[in-house]
């Protein structure tokens, strides 16, 4: 099971102590058994990334810090602490 984000300075922390992980955003965590939202979940795991979650209306600063659809599902991959790719499905 994947650890949910639930502020954006708690993502800022997260990068700090893991700096290398994958951040999974959704406008609704019960639809992550989508073929889409599957496939950026491999993304992660063949990455060897950490998995977090975050629920775009709960941590709505996401949208304006990585430019976020909240209508798509986002996985956002950081390494060294620095966004370096964005999916959307």
């Amino acid at each position: 099971m994947m650890k949910s984000v639930t502020s954006s300075i708690e993502l800022e922390e997260l990068l700090a102590e893991h700096q290398n992980l994958a951040l999974l955003v959704s406008g609704n965590q019960c639809s992550l058994s989508s073929l889409g939202q599957k496939e950026l979940i491999d993304t992660a795991e063949r990455e060897h990334l950490v998995l977090y979650q975050a629920d775009i209306f709960q941590v709505p600063r996401l949208i304006s810090l990585f430019g976020i659809q909240p209508t798509l599902t986002s996985l956002l991959i950081f390494k060294k602490g620095q966004l370096v790719e964005k999916k959307e499905v």
